[in-house]
């Protein structure tokens, strides 16, 4: 038995575990979307607000270049920048995640999703649309970033060019396939390359917003 001396000292320690469990958690918000017959929490990260449950037409001008059959689940875009949108529209956005349901994709498909990822370690095309405003300058591929047995993320640094700006933007994406409540979602994480400290930022959020995931819809029995 615990003596009355040590049961104060137990006592810190067991509020400072769950102080440190909440904090952990701290950093993923509920946002359920009804996706055929069940509800799929996305859990975005914090720090993140959704596009499209604030303006419809920026919604619409956003996910507009998606390929035929994609559901967009949600758009969110940091805090920071939405709040700077709001002051000035002409505003771009360059830190961003998208939920959506995978195309015509189902989690059986994934293991074999997983082989061709790995055959072409993680060169896999992407057939959404650019706007206008921006113009492909190619890409860098990171590869594969993560994996586990519902899921696997790879990554890529884009080159982008807007109008009329003489630099090209470097754009980190990251793309995740990953099993909640019998579908299979792909989740982007988008952020601006400033420096190489974006990479492992892009990755960081990545494998966190993963977790946010898994947590969130841990009672649909999803596997790690």
């Amino acid at each position: 038995m615990i003596g009355d001396a040590m049961r104060p000292r137990y006592a810190v320690i067991a509020i400072l575990f769950i102080g440190r469990t909440l904090a952990a958690q701290a950093g993923c918000q509920s946002f359920a979307r009804a996706v055929a017959d069940v509800s799929i929490d996305v859990a975005p990260i914090s720090g993140f607000v959704d596009v499209c449950g604030k303006d419809a037409d920026l919604c619409q001008r956003l996910t507009g270049g998606f390929p035929t059959g994609v559901v967009t689940l949600g758009y969110f875009v940091a805090s920071a920048e939405w709040e700077a949108h709001l002051s000035n529209p002409s505003t771009n956005f360059a830190h961003y995640l998208i939920a959506q349901v995978a195309g015509h994709m189902t989690p059986a498909d994934l293991p074999g999703f997983k082989n061709y990822v790995h055959t072409n370690n993680g060169a896999v095309p992407d057939h959404t649309e650019l706007p206008a405003v921006l113009k492909s300058q190619g890409h860098v591929g990171l590869g594969i970033v993560d994996e586990t047995d519902s899921s696997i993320s790879f990554g890529t640094i884009m080159l982008l060019r807007r109008g009329a700006e003489p630099d090209p933007i470097r754009l980190i994406a990251t793309n995740s396939a990953v099993v909640a409540r019998g579908h299979l979602l792909s989740l982007y994480v988008y952020r601006e390359m400033r420096d190489t400290a974006d990479i492992s930022a892009a990755i960081r959020q990545t494998k966190e917003w993963l977790g946010c995931v898994r947590r969130a819809n841990a009672t649909s029995g999803m596997s790690r």
